[in-house]
């Protein structure tokens, strides 16, 4: 079944993994370690405020552990390849987008 949120289907195409391999299952998930609702986007609890982008970090909710794969950022880069991300400017700096733009 293919990925049928942005969270889900950004992660499989900068990773090249299904959902069930790099744990970004939808928009929304239940982290059970921090006993919360996440908005995989902006990382953040579903109950926060605007604004609150990265917050999950303030639990200590580290992306790269969470998702612990090489992006093709990575892959490119080690043949000198620059990468870019053209995005709306709301989320340019989501969790999301910091996980998958700086994960090595």
């Amino acid at each position: 079944i293919p990925p049928r949120t942005t969270a889900s289907a950004l992660t499989s195409l900068w990773t090249g993994r299904s959902p069930a391999e790099h744990g970004i299952m939808g928009y929304v998930l239940w982290l059970k370690e921090y006993g919360l609702v996440a908005n995989m986007i902006t990382h953040a609890p579903m109950s926060f405020a605007r604004g609150s982008v990265g917050s999950l970090s303030l639990a200590g909710f580290e992306p790269q552990k969470f998702m612990p794969l090489r992006t093709l950022g990575v892959h490119l880069a080690a043949s000198n390849i620059a990468t870019y991300a053209m995005q709306h400017h709301s989320i340019a700096y989501s969790g999301l987008s910091e996980m998958l733009l700086n994960n090595a």
